[in-house]
């Protein structure tokens, strides 16, 4: 058996994208890229070999831990473990939970571990978030999103087929790069969804004078002007975090 290359483990995959959390705040959903548990198995296959790795489960204290054996050595009958736990999901909780902390013991071999590098995306929903309802995410006209994944990508400019001014390109290694333009726009997306969804007036204006600032020919542009007020945060917010920190103060 030929050395185990195991920084093959750690290449970027396909990937897909969920919603982690709606606002309460605002009708904004936070979303975040994954892999399934069979992307985890389809990669270790492949790296080194279906022989040569398996998986166990133990229950610590009440927590669920998953472990991923890999043989390196084909001639020893010794295996290297590394185990996680998980936490449960909110549909099947204990088929969840077992899938959860099998992908983070793969993380701890370097499996999926790029995804951490990736920023979150903050997608219109069509509500706040309430103690009683479901919202969901809608594009730009309203309408429901029913492929997050393949809308966020667009979004991205993550497309496989090139197309003119494409911002984003899939390299020989199937890895996919953004170029600097694109991710200046993405950090500043994510600049106006945080402070639309956590923010005040006061702290809106200093992030458009932040980029206007890092960027003066926004300062005479109607489509940024337009563009920003969209995310310009509820008034009242002001008063109602001007009250929590009183009470907070007071405790």
């Amino acid at each position: 058996m030929s050395k185990l290359n195991l920084e093959e483990l750690k290449k970027k995959i396909p990937y897909q994208w969920r919603v982690q959390s709606f606002s309460k705040n605002s009708a904004v959903a936070t979303c975040v890229a994954y892999i399934d548990a069979r992307d985890v198995m389809n990669i270790l296959d492949d790296v080194v070999g279906p022989g040569n790795w398996q998986s166990d489960y133990k229950e610590i204290k009440g927590n669920l831990y998953a472990g991923i054996g890999i043989r390196l050595n084909n001639d020893s009958f010794e295996w290297t473990w590394k185990w996680d736990c998980g936490t449960e999901s909110n549909t099947e909780k204990e088929k969840g939970e077992a899938s959860d902390a099998f992908k983070r013991a793969a993380v701890k071999w370097g499996i999926g571990r790029f995804l951490y590098d990736l920023p979150m995306q903050f997608i219109q929903s069509n509500e706040k978030k309430t103690n009683s309802n479901y919202p969901y995410c809608v594009d730009d006209n309203g309408k429901k999103i029913w492929d997050l994944t393949e809308f966020i990508n667009k979004k991205l400019g993550l497309n496989k087929e090139p197309i003119k001014n494409q911002t984003s390109t899939i390299n020989k290694d199937n890895i996919i790069e953004i170029d600097d333009k694109k991710k200046e726009q993405m950090e500043m997306q994510k600049d106006f969804t945080n402070v639309k969804q956590n923010g005040t007036i006061h702290q809106w204006s200093k992030v458009v004078e932040k980029w206007i600032n890092k960027k003066p020919e926004l300062k005479d542009s109607k489509n940024f002007e337009t563009w920003v007020n969209k995310y310009k945060p509820d008034p009242k917010s002001d008063a109602e975090l001007m009250e929590e920190a009183s009470a907070g103060a007071k405790k």
